[in-house]
This record gives C-alpha cells, structure tokens and sequence, in this order.
C-alpha cells in the first residue's frame, strides 16, 4: 500500500496484518511513501506481526524503479500471494506481475472516489483488475459500485472491515462536562466537514454549550478554520491536528459526527461502537451497512447541514438514547464487524486465488 499517513485503510491493514499469521499466513509489507517520516510509527507497529516491512520512499506517482522492484520481488519465489491496496499498488502490482507471472495478485478496493466513474480510469481499471485473481471490496456498496463501473471477469467479494473489540462493554461515565461532538477523519472535500461545521451554527442557537472537536489534518484546515471564523464559531471549533488519543477522545465525547459526501466504508464508525459512542452520519455509500438509523445512531441526507443540525441537537438532548444507542452499536461491532471474521474471509479468499493460479499454471503445461 502506498501511504502518505495514516487513516482508514492504512488502520484496516494493521488490523488485518496482526490477524493472519494465527490463519497459517506469513506477510511481509512493502509501503512505498512520498513521506516516510509520516508512517514510521504505523511500519513500526505492523513490523510485529510481519516477517519484514520495508519502506521505499516514492517522491513522485510515476516510479520504474518501484515496479521493477515489485517485479524482482514476485520473481523471487516467495511469495503465493500479492494483496495490494489502493489504486497505486494496485497498477504497480499489475505491471509487475507481467514480468513475474505465477503469483496470484489479489486487490482491495477501499473507496467510491467520484474519478473511478471516469471512462479513462474505468478503462485501465478494468485491465488492471483482470490481472487479479480476485477482488475484494470492503462494503457491499462498493461491491455494487465495482460491478457497475469496471467489472474485472474475475470474482469479487465483499469482505467487510473489522476491529478488535475488547472483551467487555465500554465505560462511559467520564465524558466531558460540556456537549461535545467530534468528528475524527482527514480535513479532505470526501468528509464533508464544511457541512459539519455550517451544522455547527443552529446546533450552538440551540445549545448554547455545545462544542466541536476536530481531529485529523489535511489541505482543508485553512478553509474550515476561516469558514468557523466567519460563522461566529472560533471559540466552538477546536482544530486538533493528528492525534494519537483517539480512542481517548471518544470515550469522553457525547457523539461522533460523521458526514462524508462519499465513504467506501467508514472505520472511525467502528472506532466509535469500540467506544460505545452514538454516530450521526449522512446516509451515503456504504455507511447505512454499518449505522443502524434509530438504533445504533441517526443518518441524514448528505450535504444538508440543517438535517445534521437536527439531529446532532436530538441525540445531545437525549442522554437515554446516547447510552443506548452506544451499548447497541457495540454490540453490532462484536457480532458483525470482528477482525476475526474479516481476517477469516480474507484468508478464505487467499486459499481459493493460490488455487486458481495453480490450476491456471497446470492448464498452461
């Protein structure tokens, strides 16, 4: 995977890297980065579970020197399978993988991102994924979002994200004295955290207390800083930059908000069930899989920071249905969202591509 930092698919790979090993599998992880200070303390946590991590500083998108390497790594003879993420390790994989043939090459599609609706991208994405022995997406909405926009003729499976869950229930009784929402996702256009903080504006007329908590970096910080200040709410909206308390910060805060225009799955709503938090969230890609509207939080149309106005003021008013709706979304996450399970399927799937490959190699002699 190629990382420039840290967030949810980079969160969803050491996830999955510390589960394979008990399944019989022994990863080694190549990171090419344009920022390798940025993921030092990720390579150094995935190392624990790895046979080796290697990080190769990758400066610019287009880099020979990277699928030569990949291609001397596949020829090497150690490898069954190549699982690449994102769409940079993917056509770099698929490159590769001309001059090294053999190796079954598996790739996870992690995000709806409006340019894979492009008739360029939808074309070498097509190439590229036939490449694959298989495909999997990490929600069935981007299973039907694959299907639809470049359907490799291989298979494709939805493997759904999956967190540890700690043995017991969470304890909430320390939250924060004031009304706190947060909202934990890279200040990037996809989270829709200018529609957050406009919703920031009736939320305050209607709870004087209330206050947003912001963690995560990215280029919007200056447009979301300026939009607070004109709207009256510097004192309201508190910019945290990257922090490394998040579970911390979600144990104190009231809600999670979460108000993607786009979200190939959402792993900081599985971060918030850990936690016991209520969500609210737009209704958009793959989130209605994993917020139940009622039960586990509330979901609003996108792009409508009165309907998520609206109900962030519901859930902060009502101290019963923020415990409820916490337990409960823990108690989805222990069922439904395990790593176990997803570790389980994902080995399943390695199982059947290893065979694929060999039955295809046979088939050739």
């Amino acid at each position: 995977m190629r990382m420039a930092g840290v967030g949810g698919s980079e969160n969803h790979l050491r996830v999955l890297l510390a589960e394979l090993p008990a399944l019989g599998w022994e990863p080694d992880v190549l990171i090419p980065s344009p920022s390798p200070p940025a993921i030092r303390g990720l390579a150094e946590s995935v190392s624990q579970s790895c046979r080796r991590v290697t990080v190769a500083p990758m400066r610019a998108d287009l880099s020979p020197s990277l699928a030569v390497r990949i291609a001397r790594l596949l020829r090497s003879g150690e490898y069954q399978i190549v699982h690449s993420h994102l769409v940079h390790a993917d056509w770099y994989v698929a490159v590769a993988s001309v001059a090294a043939p053999g190796v079954a090459l598996v790739s996870t599609k992690h995000n709806d991102d409006p340019f894979r609706r492009t008739y360029p991208f939808r074309v070498i994405e097509r190439v590229m994924s036939n490449r694959c022995a298989a495909t999997i997406t990490i929600s069935e909405a981007l299973r039907d979002f694959t299907l639809r926009h470049s359907p490799p003729r291989t298979p494709v499976a939805s493997v759904l994200y999956g967190l540890k869950a700690p043995p017991g229930a969470p304890e909430r009784s320390f939250q924060f004295d004031r009304p706190t929402l947060l909202a934990v996702a890279r200040l990037v256009r996809q989270k829709g955290l200018d529609i957050l903080v406009q919703a920031m504006r009736p939320i305050k007329d209607s709870v004087p207390e209330a206050r947003l908590l912001l963690a995560g970096e990215g280029p919007e910080r200056p447009t979301l800083e300026r939009l607070a200040r004109d709207l009256g709410l510097a004192d309201s909206v508190s910019f945290l930059g990257h922090r490394d308390d998040v579970d911390h910060l979600m144990r104190r805060a009231w809600i999670l908000v979460h108000p993607s225009r786009w979200e190939g799955f959402g792993l900081v709503l599985l971060e918030a069930m850990k936690q016991g938090l209520p969500v609210v969230a737009a209704r958009v890609s793959a989130v209605p899989e994993i917020v139940v509207s009622g039960a586990t939080g509330l979901l609003v149309p996108p792009e409508d920071p009165g309907a998520l106005a609206e109900a962030a003021i519901r859930v902060l008013g009502d101290e019963r249905f923020r415990r409820d709706a916490g337990m409960r979304g823990f108690e989805r996450l222990v069922e439904r969202f395990s790593a176990e399970r997803m570790a389980r399927e994902t080995a399943a799937i390695y199982d059947r591509a290893v065979s694929r490959e060999v039955s295809l190699d046979r088939s050739a002699a």
